[in-house]
């Protein structure tokens, strides 16, 4: 999809969403009670490094979820985002976005 949209001049943007529940540092710790080498940030890590890889934009979400949590700490989901949640990805899409579409770095 990557090669299509350069090959096009359309951005293309990875975004990985956040794992529910492991969000929360209660929920990390679950995990590391089962395996002390888990690492709530793997998938977002090797994602954004393939992303660099192929040059594309990325934007990751774990983190910004977990600081979102950390600051107002309210559920974020139901089985998918709630309301707090896609106000989360709203918000921090809206940052990831803003100084691309200001840069006019990329053709439409």
């Amino acid at each position: 999809m990557a090669k299509y949209c350069k090959e096009k001049k359309i951005l293309f943007m990875l975004v990985t969403v956040d794992i529910p529940n492991i969000y929360t540092p209660e929920g990390e710790r679950k995990y590391k009670t089962i395996d002390s080498t888990f690492d709530a940030y793997f998938f977002e890590n090797d994602l954004e490094n393939y992303a660099t890889s192929l040059n594309i934009e990325y934007l990751g979400l774990q983190r910004i979820f977990r600081q979102a949590y950390e600051k107002n700490p309210v559920p974020l989901h139901w089985f998918h985002w709630n309301y707090e949640g896609h106000k989360v990805l709203a918000n921090a899409l809206a940052e990831k976005l803003k100084p691309i579409l200001a840069s006019n770095k990329h053709e439409w």
